[in-house]
C-alpha cells in the first residue's frame, strides 16, 4: 500500500521537493490474524528450530504444518522470520 503526498504537505521548500510534485512513502505490511496465529503457534511449538533465515523457515513451515499452498507457506515463513529478527534485537 502506498501513501501519496503532495509537496504542499511538507513545511520545507527544499529543491528536491520543488522538483517532485508527489512523493511515495511505502507503509508497513499488514498481515491477517490467521497468518500471525499460525506463525506464533509454530514458534511456540518449535522455538529452537526457527531462525532469521527465510529459506530455512520456509522448509520448516512446510514440514511442521499442513499449509496447502506456496503463497501461504511463504507468508507464514516471512512473518516468522521478521518475528525472530525483532525478538533477537
Amino acid at each position: 500500500m502506498f501513501l501519496l503526498l503532495d509537496k504542499k504537505d511538507f513545511p520545507s521548500k527544499s529543491k528536491m521537493m520543488m522538483k517532485t510534485t508527489r512523493m511515495v512513502l511505502k507503509m508497513g505490511n499488514i498481515r491477517p490474524s490467521f497468518i500471525k496465529s499460525r506463525a506464533l503457534l509454530l514458534v511456540e511449538m518449535y522455538p529452537d528450530q526457527f531462525n532469521a533465515d527465510f529459506d530455512n523457515n520456509k522448509v520448516l513451515v512446510a514440514q511442521y504444518s499442513d499449509v496447502s499452498n506456496k503463497r501461504m507457506r511463504n507468508w507464514i515463513a516471512g512473518y516468522i522470520t521478521r518475528y525472530v529478527q525483532r525478538r533477537r534485537d
